[in-house]
């Protein structure tokens, strides 16, 4: 293939970094592959590989299994139900909310729940143990939910690791979270007391077990215990373990939603919606992407920035993909003119036909057709929680009409030119990832990941060493790329959110929280050769915690200073080192570089924000949301400003385009790859060079050219998208 043939006239070096557990085992391999020494170096690499792939199948049978699999529970209680319902009392924790959120695995993993997630583990170790067990549910009184609140307590996780689990400058960031959040709740000033009944609401619906022992049905509630026991309520309903209503599951719907401009107004259309419950894992992992039909291909010859730009500028259609592990969804395509297409993947005779029909019709029409246009496409989450309103956020993918026209209500004229086109093809080239989470992740969690990460996909990788290097046809090497990896940055997010919350001890997870990782192609017009880049952006979608203190007004507080931290993560993992339209980033520079900040008011706005931001700020006040920005931006940078849910306290830091981001750039002429240390830097924690290693084997992609200049094929800037691949 090409891309062989440059490679094997052409010196390069290519480090891979394999790294497995967090004991620090690492092995580099810095592979120089040179006309007749290619082959023997690929074996070399490969065998690294296969040893980082035994490493880690024997890792994950050395790791605790009681925190995945009930058998080492009801081993160590000798299958006996006193000393279950004792094991469910000691090592687990109640915490309030409505609802089935961490189901039984999720409880044995965090090890907390409410009552109706603790009945439920309960309920299964019961069962497993050879005992008949069904869920009962009451109404706690007044005095019950004070006597509960005041002696429920949240245990500190297991230790971390003996080796750091996140680098020094993801460390010291966090450190800064407490003061950044003094600074911002000044501003903000006092957030009403109410927010802190959420507790009591959700202690009021009580869940326990009634077991079927020797003595015929017996109460079991790991709650109303001891001195607590004669404030259990009467018994409202009993329900099988397995027949609880759908209305008590939290789950998450994700919706691609596309707009389509015609005559003056717009509809919008659902091609693709995908429903979960969150109970059925503690986390899980989502990839989208919009597969290009119809597209015209650039010269042989040509690089990729030109080749990324055709099929940017000539696709008619798209199909989104979205993948979960193995499963593939896809249902309906869409097409430039916002018409939604259930087979886009026909033959362009079939289209050519059906648009000759077309033209044949409008024959003799003194009127030509209303042009309709795709205009714009928005990721939509519906977070559907028990005993709360629907919560719907959007992201904007692409929106040629932008938020400042929407808002001032112009659209009823609209004309689109080749740039405005371009830019919607080159934002359905991204690649988008999702992770739900819906509990709190202790590091086994993470490590666990990274170790089932070089197990399934240890030959995989290999092979992709072996296929990129060696004679086999491209299409060959596209199967090869076709699954997914495992996106590990994220878990990472959600596990230093956790761990690294100055609150630890009081926050927990009362609703799912969705994290998002956006991969975005661009076109740089900087250099003398036009280059092709793909930005990659951090972006917390929803990070609602519950909080269980004995002080209701510090409940705003709290929520105020997590979102801090998980804004100031959101830059300190991604390892940029630009300026990135975070909010905490800009935020740190206040009185310098963006001037003193204050809380813009609907009525006077007095922010210096125009156009789009203007527009997102004006949207969030609408909704009742505190809006927290700069009094000025130094040059070049993007703005950003925090946003804090008056209900409930809770805060993000929102940039420009409406996620909460930090943006770093891949430049594809170059990929400059350190050792381990530097590796592990630009991802933030330790972990995460077992990615590394997957992600550089695109550099078995790249096409020299004179100069030292490095030219990456169509393929790699996918893998980069698919991967997260990072320079």
């Amino acid at each position: 293939m090409k891309i062989l043939q440059a490679s094997k006239r052409c010196c390069w070096q290519a480090v891979f970094v394999l790294a497995i557990g967090l004991s620090g085992l690492a092995t580099k391999a810095s592979v120089e592959l040179d006309g007749a020494d290619t082959s023997a170096e690929v074996e070399r690499v490969v065998e690294i590989i296969r040893d980082a792939y035994d490493n880690a199948r024997a890792a994950l049978e050395q790791l605790p299994r009681e925190r995945f699999e009930t058998h080492p529970v009801l081993e160590a209680s000798d299958y006996d139900s006193s000393a279950i319902v004792t094991w469910i009392e000691r090592n687990t924790r109640w915490v309030p909310y409505r609802g089935v959120l961490r189901g039984a695995d999720g409880v044995l993993l965090d090890r907390k729940g409410n009552s109706l997630d603790r009945s439920l583990l309960l309920a299964r170790l019961l069962q497993d143990a050879g005992y008949d067990a069904r869920l009962v549910r009451g109404r706690l009184s007044a005095d019950a939910v004070k006597a509960v609140l005041s002696v429920a307590s949240i245990p500190a996780e297991d230790q971390p690791p003996p080796e750091p689990l996140f680098v020094d400058s993801v460390m010291k960031a966090a450190a800064r979270a407490p003061s950044e959040a003094a600074a911002l709740a000044k501003l903000v000033g006092p957030l009403p007391a109410h927010i802190g009944r959420e507790a009591e609401e959700a202690a009021t619906d009580h869940w326990w077990i009634e077991a079927k022992l020797d003595d015929g049905w017996t109460a079991v509630d790991p709650l109303l215990r001891g001195p607590l026991e004669a404030m259990r309520p009467d018994a409202l309903e009993r329900l099988a373990v397995d027949a609880l209503p759908e209305s008590m599951f939290h789950s998450v719907t994700i919706r691609v939603l596309i707009e389509r401009w015609a005559d003056g107004e717009t509809v919008e259309e659902i091609p693709l919606e995908h429903t979960l419950r969150t109970a059925d894992a503690p986390y899980h992992d989502f990839e989208l992407q919009f597969v290009p039909y119809h597209f015209e291909t650039a010269p042989g010859e040509s690089t990729a920035a030109a080749e990324t730009r055709t099929i940017a500028d000539t696709a008619s259609e798209w199909r989104p993909v979205l993948r979960r592990g193995r499963e593939t969804i896809q249902q309906q395509g869409f097409n430039r003119q916002g018409n939604l297409e259930r087979n886009p993947e026909r033959v362009a005779v079939v289209l050519k036909t059906e648009r000759a029909t077309a033209a044949m019709q409008g024959l003799g029409s003194s009127k030509e057709p209303d042009p309709s246009h795709l205009t714009a496409l928005w990721l939509e989450y519906h977070l559907e929680v028990p005993g709360r309103k629907l919560k719907v956020v959007r992201r904007e993918i692409f929106d040629l009409i932008g938020p400042a026209r929407r808002r001032g209500g112009a659209i009823a004229e609209l004309e689109l030119d080749a740039m405005a086109g371009r830019e919607r093809g080159l934002s359905l080239l991204g690649t988008h990832r999702v992770t739900v989470v819906s509990a709190d992740l202790p590091p086994i969690a993470l490590q666990r990941a990274v170790h089932k990460y070089w197990a399934n996909h240890g030959p995989q990788i290999a092979g992709i060493v072996r296929i990129a290097n060696g004679d086999e046809d491209d299409e060959v090497v596209q199967r090869a790329y076709a699954q997914p990896l495992m996106a590990l940055d994220l878990l990472g997010l959600a596990t230093a959110r956790y761990l690294l919350s100055p609150n630890r001890s009081s926050i927990y997870l009362g609703s799912p929280n969705v994290l998002t990782t956006h991969f975005t192609v661009e076109l740089d017009n900087s250099h003398s050769v036009q280059h092709a880049l793909v930005r990659h952006a951090f972006d917390w979608v929803v990070n609602d915690v519950g909080v269980l203190t004995s002080d209701p007004v510090s409940v705003g507080r709290i929520r105020l200073e997590q979102g801090v931290l998980d804004t100031i993560l959101e830059v300190a993992m991604s390892g940029s080192g630009r300026p990135s339209g975070n909010a905490a980033e800009l935020f740190a520079s206040r009185g310098t570089a963006t001037g003193e900040w204050h809380r813009v008011d609907a009525a006077s706005p007095g922010s210096i924000m125009s156009g789009a931001a203007a527009a997102r700020i004006a949207d969030a006040l609408n909704a009742g949301r505190i809006v927290v920005a700069p009094g000025q931006l130094g040059r070049d940078l993007e703005p950003a400003w925090w946003e804090i849910d008056l209900a409930t306290g809770t805060t993000l830091g929102i940039g420009s385009r409406g996620w909460g981001q930090t943006v770093s750039d891949v430049t594809m002429r170059s990929i400059v790859v350190g050792g381990a240390r530097e590796g592990t830097k630009k991802i933030g924690f330790n972990i995460s060079c077992k990615t590394v290693g997957a992600d550089l084997i695109a550099a078995g992609l790249i096409r020299m050219l004179p100069g030292g200049i490095m030219l990456l094929s169509p393929e790699a800037i996918r893998m980069l998208m698919q991967y997260g691949c990072r320079a």
